[in-house]
């Protein structure tokens, strides 16, 4: 606990080398304990050093393989390197393991990407159904049912989305 405080102290004072130490030290007393690993993936992720964040949040994954937190920081790494496949399933473990609807437009966006809209349909609907005024899921979806050919669903969440949103400006270019 003392080596966490004083990286916390160490990363308050932007002293991102000496935070590290003290998180490598306090996983060498404690190298079972997956919020070391955790807060050191986060500083790094910080610092957008993508490598070291991935090893940081692959160890924690292996300590507590069903933290939901673990799955989101592993999309967002893969995110940030455009690789939307793997992001994708990251973002699906952290859905399925914390049943929390907010993954699921960041799980349509990489499914998106990746060029899987069927897919990516799916989870945005199952999204609306949880909350039906949501302006970037309405987005994204009428975005995506025009990209498959379906345009009067596609015209469908969009108006819906205008009728919510008046002044969005994407929402009316759409």
């Amino acid at each position: 606990a003392s080596h966490l405080a004083v990286a916390d102290l160490y990363e308050e004072q932007k002293s991102t080398a000496a935070a590290v130490a003290e998180y490598n030290t306090a996983a060498q007393l404690q190298p079972e304990n997956p919020v070391i690993f955790m807060r050191l993936g986060n500083l790094c992720y910080r610092n957008r050093e993508w490598e070291q964040a991935e090893q940081a949040f692959k160890t924690a994954e292996s300590l507590s393989p069903k933290d939901p937190t673990v799955h989101y920081w592993l999309a967002r790494i893969a995110e940030e390197k455009k690789q939307w496949k793997e992001a994708a399933a990251e973002s699906e473990k952290a859905y399925t393991y914390s049943q929390d609807p907010q993954f699921l437009p960041l799980l349509a966006y990489y499914l998106t990407l990746d060029r899987q809209l069927e897919s990516a349909v799916t989870y945005l609907e199952k999204a609306r159904e949880g909350d039906p005024t949501n302006s970037n899921v309405l987005l994204f979806l009428g975005m995506n049912y025009l990209d498959l050919d379906k345009a009067e669903k596609g015209k469908e969440a969009l108006a819906k989305g205008v009728s919510l949103y008046p002044k969005d400006p994407q929402m009316r270019f759409q």
